[in-house]
């Protein structure tokens, strides 16, 4: 192979297979009925650009943990079936986008969140752990904590920051 260079590519979606589907009239040139355009890609490129953004502002919300694991398992699972079965990438390339969108949005608010010296709990995961922590149990290692640290533990549940409780205090 001194002459030639070699085009292998570790990617699972360009291997030997992936052009076989591809016609050949005789001595002629290769043939296929879904031509790739330039302004084609660029029309396929913004809409998933926009089905992304769109599905991201919509899960940028407090209690996005959810959108999180479904747009980041969804879109795992739709990448993998699209890389085999590329016959239905029409479907699955906005479907990917608008599951990848509420992964971005979900991760984009907490990071905003915590950029702001905040905590990234929801509301009801924030009260539940106070009431669960701080209910008159006789097992619980609260009941060793003084007053005032049960006061700095709250401020702790209620996603106040350091400086706050500082501050407060």
């Amino acid at each position: 192979m001194r002459g030639q260079m070699s085009y292998r590519s570790g990617n699972p979606s360009l291997n030997s297979r992936t052009f076989q589907n591809l016609e050949r009239p005789s001595g002629g040139h290769l043939l296929r009925d879904d031509v790739m355009t330039i302004q084609g890609t660029v029309d396929k490129t913004g809409i998933s650009l926009a089905l992304l953004i769109f599905a991201g502002y919509f899960a940028y919300v407090p209690d996005g943990f959810m959108f999180m694991i479904i747009g980041g398992l969804g879109g795992f699972i739709v990448a993998i079936i699209t890389i085999f079965k590329k016959t239905w990438a029409p479907i699955t390339v906005p479907l990917y986008a608008i599951l990848e969108g509420l992964l971005l949005g979900s991760i984009s608010y907490m990071y905003g969140q915590m950029y702001g010296g905040g905590r990234y709990f929801s509301q009801d995961v924030a009260e539940q752990l106070a009431d669960v922590l701080l209910s008159d149990n006789a097992n619980s290692p609260f009941d060793l904590l003084s007053d005032r640290e049960k006061q700095v533990a709250m401020m702790v549940v209620n996603c106040q920051s350091p400086q706050q409780i500082a501050d407060q205090l």
